[in-house]
């Protein structure tokens, strides 16, 4: 891919994340910094792969040329198990553990948490997967919380809750001494419902609201959800909010 335009030449990166209802491209500078944002609406479990194809296609940042590209994809069927015990051809196994019915038409795929000795193994729509492969043959695809992980997730010993809002589910993951302790994804209709979660994780795991720290990404989309929790877990940060 190449281009004359100096501001698509290394160092920049490509960020493509992919949800049912479509996909959203983000363009970064060296700094990570959002240079330029664009979402393209459409129902991909419903489309082909040609059709896929073609609507990757018609993006004009697929013609430039970066340093990075990163293929993100939210998947709300997954799960985290130790890399001691994961085996890839038993990878379908692993999601039946977690989910009475698992979704139709679908890969079954992994990525490596490496810091953490973990496996995130996820399910991805058959024809996303195929169109994905043929666009971008060489880049792994990414699981959301894989890459939530990666991103902003450090290895702590003191308690750390971290939450992503995406558009109709909450992640939620608590780590302490070096090991993740709770994770989950929830349908949050209300700041009630989202508090509740929070605070009965923390009871369960016997944390102190008070001294366990809160890492909130996405913040702007649910401002009054962290305002409520900021109340029961006063030390808190807001997070990729471009």
């Amino acid at each position: 891919m190449e281009n004359n335009t100096d501001l698509y030449n290394n160092p920049y990166s490509l960020s493509i994340r992919f949800t049912a209802d479509g996909f959203s491209l983000y363009v970064f500078d060296k700094n990570q910094k959002t240079l330029t944002s664009s979402t393209i609406e459409r129902n991909l479990t419903a489309m082909s792969e040609s059709d896929i194809i073609e609507i990757l296609s018609e993006q004009k940042e697929f013609s430039m040329k970066f340093e990075l590209v990163r293929i993100i994809v939210e998947s709300n069927q997954f799960s985290i198990v130790p890399a001691s015990v994961f085996k890839p051809e038993n990878i379908e196994d692993f999601l039946k553990f977690r989910y009475q019915e698992l979704s139709k038409n679908t890969n079954y795929l992994y990525n490596e948490l490496i810091a953490w000795n973990a496996i995130v193994i996820f399910s991805c729509n058959n024809a996303l997967y195929n169109a994905l492969n043929s666009v971008f043959p060489e880049i792994e695809t990414e699981h959301h919380l894989f890459a939530f992980f990666n991103d902003y997730i450090p290895l702590k010993k003191q308690a750390g809750l971290f939450v992503e809002f995406r558009k109709e589910f909450t992640d939620i993951v608590l780590v302490q001494n070096n090991n993740i302790l709770f994770y989950n994804s929830y349908e949050c209709k209300t700041p009630e419902d989202f508090a509740y979660y929070m605070l009965k994780i923390n009871e369960q795991h016997q944390i102190d609201n008070n001294t366990c720290n809160l890492l909130v990404s996405n913040s702007k989309k649910k401002t009054e959800y962290v305002q409520l929790i900021s109340k029961y877990i006063p030390n808190y940060e807001t997070i990729n909010e471009s």
